[in-house]
């Protein structure tokens, strides 16, 4: 028999006033050892279900389990010292006048010699051992960082909720941290739950990811299937720059502005005739090719289109370019990234080519983002 999901959410609901809510009927489970980073914009309803899975806010209705057992359901609200729950906040909140070996310690009730060889277990994997004795005041923010996360890890919670506590270190420091985080929580086989605005950092750190809207959970994989295959261009637009190209559905082909059509792709014909539809394709996945030369006259894989370079903008390892195609798309460009030492002039003729493989058809319509506490 398998271990039993570390957080088990289902259909919970939050509100605070009548027009406000916050969570609609969320569900979402975490298996045990999994580390999931949840993702959304501000309002969306993240650190409120981070409150709610801790015990610190209350929901209307809906039931979690932590590691088997019910902590919150009808009549049944667990206080938030006996969920084996931890938490790691933005601001880390370490105790001043403690030194790091009593902040790290001050959780945990063992008996003194084992409460100080976990203590030095979580200093040795941090790797801040050299700085057991030293004040708050005299270590750095990523110091800092590496304390408040192994004094929330030291009491061994089922599950750590982390919320944004990434969000003060710079870049590359961040990037250190979020392997070093993630490789703790592997290796003290932690599950954990870890907030997030930014889509690197939910990469780095998670081995699924969902991605929270409206206060439900609208997609929920593994980084990968969540580029490649968005459910919506809502998703796809907050994992990176995006295509959003019109068209119409009918007979198994997308039929353009131009009346150029091509087959929709197999896995994706699941639409009603005429209906409007939404090609969506990364900047990265189209072909570019700068010279008439190059022209391609037919090919069944791809959707060909001529067009005129607009504006180049160099971003280092690539070369991003605008190109505009006023007989297919009239109203908007097309984004390419292409070589960045290519040398491209305005207006100058262009041919691209948009691989049916790499396309993702969705229907065309808006998603209605609820406003709320974040």
């Amino acid at each position: 028999m398998g271990k039993d999901p570390a957080l088990d959410i289902q259909n919970l609901s939050k509100q605070y006033r009548r027009n406000s809510i916050v969570l609609r009927g969320l569900n979402l489970k975490i298996e045990a050892s999994e580390i999931v980073a949840l993702i959304g914009p501000s309002g969306s309803g993240k650190t409120t279900l981070l409150r709610t899975i801790a015990g610190f806010e209350q929901s209307q209705s809906g039931q979690i389990w932590i590691d088997g057992n019910p902590v919150v359901g009808k009549g049944l609200s667990v206080a938030p010292p006996h969920r084996s729950v931890g938490v790691v906040f933005q601001e880390h909140a370490l105790f001043p006048h403690l030194t790091v070996r009593n902040n790290i310690g001050f959780g945990v009730s063992h008996e003194r010699h084992k409460k100080r060889e976990r203590v030095d277990q979580l200093m040795e994997l941090f790797g801040i051992t050299h700085l057991a004795e030293r004040f708050p005041h005299q270590i750095s923010g990523g110091q800092i960082q590496r304390v408040g996360i192994a004094r929330a890890l030291a009491p061994r919670p089922t599950l750590l909720l982390l919320d944004e506590p990434f969000n003060n270190l710079d870049a590359s420091l961040r990037e250190t941290i979020l392997s070093e985080v993630r490789a703790v929580l592997k290796a003290s086989a932690t599950a954990a739950l870890c907030i997030t605005h930014i889509p690197h950092e939910a990469f780095a750190i998670a081995d699924r990811i969902a991605v929270l809207d409206g206060g439900a959970i609208i997609q929920y994989c593994d980084a990968r299937q969540l580029y490649r295959n968005p459910v919506d261009k809502y998703v796809a637009r907050f994992f990176g720059p995006i295509n959003v190209l019109p068209g119409r559905y009918h007979n198994a082909q997308i039929i353009l502005e131009d009346k150029q059509s091509f087959m929709a792709p197999l896995e994706q014909k699941q639409f009603h005739a005429r209906q409007e539809i939404e090609i969506l394709i990364r900047p990265g996945d189209i072909e570019f090719f700068p010279t008439e030369s190059e022209v391609y006259c037919s090919r069944q894989d791809m959707l060909l289109l001529h067009g005129r370079v607009a504006a180049t903008r160099y971003y280092g390892h690539y070369q991003m370019v605008a190109i505009e195609v006023p007989d297919t798309f009239p109203d908007q460009q097309i984004t390419v990234h292409t070589d960045p030492h290519l040398s491209l002039r305005a207006q100058q003729p262009v041919q691209i080519g948009l691989p049916l493989h790499k396309m993702k058809i969705a229907a065309a319509e808006q998603r209605n983002q609820a406003a709320g506490p974040t």
